[in-house]
């Protein structure tokens, strides 16, 4: 019933401040659940779909629709892939479509989001990876050639420890189906080899 309550308070609110307050309580419900015994693996979802939820919102109250229909805002690390519990920094970024000529004012759409998530009580995160840095934002072409270097011809631990935060990458708003591309092209030049495993178990 708390879970629900909070996604309506999502799904009326009519701005950014008004998201503020269901966002606060979702670590109240948190601890209601916890009290109640409910399972992590539960908790842990209703959490991943609030907070789904709560991002494509305010991205679709900051930015402008064009940008929501020829982009894909998507989350990584334990939010992309379902664990997160508490509030942790931002890990997302954002993919746009092969030939779509963004706004001029972007890198101002883009970090106004990233303040939004702030106040709603999720910290920048240290290594700056966040669809604010423009390493973290670009066209599925652009976003390929990246990911196929960072795989391919990594200049260090930290282009392989990007990579692995990019394959828990989940679509939160716009075209799910750019994020699909990118993975698809991912695959095709494999990370099914012993090559690349070793390059992972070097860095580590």
């Amino acid at each position: 019933n708390h879970s629900h309550l909070i996604l309506v308070q999502i799904e009326q609110a009519g701005d950014l401040q008004a998201l503020e307050q269901p966002a606060a309580q979702i670590n109240e419900l948190l601890s209601a659940l916890h009290r109640g015994g409910t399972r992590v693996a539960l908790m842990a979802q209703l959490v991943q779909q609030l907070n789904t939820r709560l991002f494509e919102r305010a991205w679709g109250m900051i930015a402008p629709s064009d940008l929501q229909a020829n982009s894909c805002l998507f989350v990584m690390g334990s939010e992309g892939r379902g664990e997160q519990l508490l509030k942790t920094d931002q890990d997302n970024g954002l993919l746009l479509r092969d030939g779509y000529q963004p706004p001029h004012n972007l890198a101002e759409i883009c970090q106004q989001f990233s303040d939004a998530l702030a106040r709603f009580g999720y910290p920048e995160c240290p290594g700056r990876i966040m669809l604010n840095n423009p390493a973290w934002r670009g066209t599925v072409k652009e976003f390929t050639q990246r990911l196929k270097r960072w795989l391919l011809v990594p200049e260090g631990a930290d282009d392989l420890m990007h990579l692995g935060i990019f394959l828990d990458a989940l679509a939160v708003a716009g075209d799910a189906h750019l994020l699909t591309q990118v993975r698809d092209n991912l695959q095709a030049f494999t990370l099914d080899s012993d090559v690349q495993v070793a390059r992972f178990a070097a860095a580590v």
